[in-house]
């Protein structure tokens, strides 16, 4: 099994590069052969729109799960997410 690697970006300041580079960064890991996923906790859906996804329902993000009322249930399907393997 490979070798997992999270990498966390956060600031509070707003404008200050944090979506660019995780998406450059990602593109960078996945051109190198790695599996990628980026999580994005914008309330704006800046990653979202970024990498090209169709905004999603709000019953279809990190808010919901991470809300006191999250009982483990998930959408069956995201509307444009797809699998995808390394570039």
């Amino acid at each position: 099994m490979k070798k997992q690697v999270k990498i966390a970006l956060m600031s509070n300041a707003g404008g200050s590069g944090k979506t660019t580079l995780a998406v450059n960064i990602g593109y960078e890991l996945a051109h190198a052969g790695h599996f990628v996923c980026l999580f994005g906790f914008d309330p704006n859906a800046s990653l979202t729109m970024f990498v090209g996804l169709d905004e999603p329902e709000p019953e279809q993000t990190l808010d919901r799960v991470l809300s006191k009322n999250f009982d483990g249930s998930w959408p069956a399907g995201v509307k444009g997410l797809k699998k995808s393997r390394p570039v």
